[in-house]
């Protein structure tokens, strides 16, 4: 049930109010915004400072190549090495308009207001109701891949990109793919009520 809540909290209204709010908090002069949500530890899943040393490299080379801009935020589960590297990748790079440590100093309209601004959404494979929302943010969701995850939890990403809800890719593609999705603009697809959808993820929970 916690994801059939998940996909019914985003709607157009809800973007709309959690964009205009974090803009009292952001400057945004370009026309490609991308946001990134970083998750963290699980039961059976680690975040790790590698992994994540390749994403924020990967972004940074989407941000020079496309002339964009980027928000970030952080959850409670992300580990510290983790806000670390982002801090020092990000804290003062002129193209990164926010950047959200949930565990030092959250802002409510976070998740909701980098949904609701951004064009392209990064985010971490291990929260399922995280992607469940992005996905009905009607954006382009790109989750970037990596080890150790649970057998159901790869079952529910392969079964989301089979679909085209997500683009489940390899960190080390993460700016080849962000590039091609902005160039050719494809059909975004998104779960709106599909109960078939909510029932299936239900299953696998």
């Amino acid at each position: 049930t916690a994801i059939a809540g998940a996909l019914n909290l985003i709607n157009e209204r809800y973007l709309k109010e959690q964009g205009e709010n974090l803009k009292s908090h952001v400057e945004i002069n370009k026309e490609l915004m991308l946001g990134m949500l970083v998750g963290g530890d699980t039961k059976a899943f680690h975040l790790t400072k590698d992994l994540m040393q390749e994403i924020s490299g990967q972004i940074k080379m989407s941000l020079q190549k496309l002339d964009a801009e980027l928000l970030i935020t952080t959850s409670r589960r992300t580990p510290l090495a983790v806000e670390s590297l982002l801090k020092e990748e990000f804290l003062n790079y002129r193209p990164c308009k926010l950047l959200v440590i949930a565990n030092e100093k959250n802002i409510p309209e976070a998740v909701g207001g980098i949904l609701g601004l951004s064009e392209i959404i990064v985010i971490s494979p291990e929260s399922i109701s995280m992607i469940s929302e992005a996905v009905n943010s009607r954006k382009y969701v790109l989750v970037f891949n990596a080890p150790r995850l649970s057998r159901k939890h790869r079952w529910f990403l392969n079964y989301f990109a089979k679909n085209k809800y997500i683009y489940l890719v390899d960190s080390y593609n993460l700016a080849q793919k962000i590039e091609e999705i902005w160039s050719n603009r494809p059909k975004i697809h998104t779960l709106g009520d599909n109960l078939l959808v909510t029932e299936a993820i239900k299953k696998i929970l």
